[in-house]
């Protein structure tokens, strides 16, 4: 579906760009789809992962939701690398949730 869905310029893109790459611009697909007072932010940790912080959404509560949101970040991460990032939820409350991803590179 990701790669289906973009124009042959983003999808050129998207295959040289590395896991991380694609991850810390999460906050940008966000921007693109979503309205609303809700944010989204990334981290790089020094052990390599990159952790995806979402606050103020409603639906974070959500279990659905929030593995939702671990297979969009995994779609777009294998739509440039071919390899799927090992997921979790690091933790979730009731309009925040933050996601870790290990990708190999």
């Amino acid at each position: 579906v990701t790669t289906a869905s973009i124009n042959r310029f983003f999808r050129m893109i998207l295959g040289l760009a590395s896991g991380r790459f694609v991850l810390r611009n999460i906050p940008t697909f966000w921007k693109r789809l979503r309205r609303g007072p809700a944010t989204v932010r990334t981290e790089q940790l020094d052990d390599g992962r990159v952790l995806i912080h979402y606050e103020d959404f409603r639906y974070c509560r959500d279990p659905i939701y929030r593995l939702l949101s671990i297979a969009n970040c995994q779609a777009a991460t294998f739509a440039a690398t071919k390899k799927l990032p090992v997921a979790s939820v690091e933790r979730h409350g009731g309009t925040s949730m933050t996601l870790s991803f290990e990708v190999d590179e």
